[in-house]
C-alpha cells in the first residue's frame, strides 16, 4: 500500500493561505509582570515568515448569549513547517499580536498548528 501523499507537505493550500508574519521567541524573563498578569520577557528580533494564520470555527461550540441567540467559538491558528517555537512566541500580523498558547502537529503533512490568543485589549 503506497504511504499518504501529502502533496509537498500540502504546499498550495498552504501558500495560497500564507501571510507576512513576524515571529518573535521569548528568551528570558524579568521576573516582573505586565498589568494582565503576564510575564515580561525580552525578545530577540524578529523572524520574517510567511505562513498562513487561520480562523477555524466549529458550529458544535457555541456561546449562548444572554439577549438571545449564539455566538460561534472560534480558534485562531498559525500553520508552521517548524515545529520548536516555544509557548509565548509572539506573532505580529496586520497591526495585531498574538503569543502561541498551545501546539499541535500534523506529522503527515509535517506542519504544527499553534494556537494564538490576542495581546492586550481583549485579555481576561
Amino acid at each position: 500500500m503506497p504511504a499518504f501523499n501529502s502533496f509537498g507537505g500540502f504546499g498550495y493550500g498552504f501558500d495560497m493561505l500564507a501571510t507576512p508574519i513576524k515571529v518573535s521567541e521569548p528568551v528570558n524573563g524579568t521576573g516582573k509582570r505586565d498589568e494582565h498578569g503576564q510575564p515580561i520577557v525580552n525578545r530577540p528580533d524578529p523572524v520574517e515568515l510567511t505562513e498562513p494564520i487561520v480562523n477555524n470555527n466549529n458550529p458544535n461550540l457555541t456561546f449562548e448569549n444572554v439577549g438571545g441567540g449564539s455566538i460561534e467559538v472560534g480558534t485562531l491558528a498559525w500553520i508552521s513547517r517548524r515545529s520548536d517555537w516555544p509557548k509565548d512566541t509572539l506573532v505580529s500580523t496586520n497591526g495585531k499580536e498574538y503569543h502561541t498558547v498551545g501546539a499541535g502537529q500534523s506529522l503527515n503533512a509535517n506542519q504544527t498548528l499553534y494556537q494564538l490568543k490576542e495581546v492586550g485589549g481583549n485579555q481576561r
